[in-house]
Formats: C-alpha cells, sequence, structure tokens
C-alpha cells in the first residue's frame, strides 16, 4: 500500500465533496 496514493485520492475524494456540497447549497 502507498501513503501518498491514498492521501491522493482522499484529497480527490474530499474535493469532489466539496464540490457537490457547493452545489447542494
Amino acid at each position: 500500500d502507498e501513503p501518498e496514493r491514498k492521501a491522493d485520492v482522499w484529497k480527490a475524494m474530499r474535493r469532489l465533496m466539496t464540490r457537490w456540497k457547493s452545489i447542494d447549497e
């Protein structure tokens, strides 16, 4: 497992979530 890769995925997911939240609001 690569921690760096995991962090990247988490960042991307978080970014998407934030975008969805912004659109929802």
